[in-house]
């Protein structure tokens, strides 16, 4: 099957000009991050204790900061990763294989004699879902580094736009900003109560049946040389104005890949 690769951008000054004619008030829970860490805010509170964003568990403390690392609850350890998303397969860990169930519960440590470089390791979907977004973010940044134009802040919440974006795309069967008599703005909004000023889309594949770090690192690179490659995308990635940037992506059953970049003038 001949494998393609299709992208779109949208950013113009109509773009702006929505933007500054919105006026929305929002109680949308969102990601929120300080010098200590994240947290996730729910109208005038926080989340503590389990919550499920996205398809992904998260634990937050009782102060609403984001758990990472080993966690005890009710007897019970659990694992959440650097991202803060609950491990659910095997995971190495400090040189150690672990298993866990679909619950997050540890089931004790994998016997392996296996030798394979750690870049062929196989990975749960939140793993490498992980590494592709982190490889995003500093592809980005480093190529508006090498171009003289300051860094993005990275936001959390851009990221989970783009993740819901991307999702629909899927769920929807279509591959446009717009859909249905929706800006993309209004309907990136609609989805997840975040403004945006400029969004590029792409469509690729995975290389590999399996998930791993190297086939993680493929992928990002790939969808980044896409958008480089393309006169408008690049734009977007290198526009001086923006100043916060998001990343997401999904993988259809078909092992098509639908990504998005957002981003934001603060």
């Amino acid at each position: 099957m001949k494998k393609r690769s299709l992208l779109k951008l949208f950013t113009t000054t109509t773009i702006l000009c929505s933007i500054i004619l919105m006026n929305y008030t929002t109680a949308y829970a969102q990601w929120r991050k300080d010098n200590t860490g994240w947290w996730y805010s729910e109208g005038n509170s926080w989340s503590t204790g389990w919550r499920l964003i996205n398809n992904n568990w998260y634990f937050f403390e009782s102060n609403g900061y984001m758990k990472t690392g080993w966690l005890l609850d009710n007897g019970i350890w659990y694992y959440l990763h650097s991202s803060g998303e609950m491990a659910s397969d095997t995971v190495l860990i400090d040189g150690k294989y672990s298993t866990f169930d679909a619950s997050g519960k540890w089931t004790g440590y994998l016997n392996t004699t296996n030798n394979t470089s750690s870049s062929n390791t196989l990975l749960s979907k939140a793993e490498f879902s992980s590494i592709v977004c982190d490889k995003m973010h500093e592809l980005v940044n480093n190529h508006r580094k090498s171009n003289g134009i300051k860094e993005l802040n990275i936001d959390k919440n851009l990221d989970q736009s783009a993740y819901l974006k991307s999702k629909h795309l899927i769920d929807n069967n279509y591959f446009a900003h717009d859909y249905s008599g929706q800006s993309f703005s209004d309907l990136v909004y609609s989805l997840s109560g975040q403004k945006i000023n400029g969004e590029n889309i792409a469509q690729n594949y995975l290389t590999e049946s399996s998930y791993t770090r190297s086939s993680a690192q493929d992928l990002a690179n790939r969808l980044f040389n896409s958008w480089k490659e393309s006169s408008g995308h690049n734009q977007n990635m290198l526009r001086e104005s923006f100043s916060s940037f998001g990343f997401g992506f999904e993988i259809a059953s078909n092992g098509y890949v639908y990504a998005t970049q957002h981003f934001r003038i603060n």
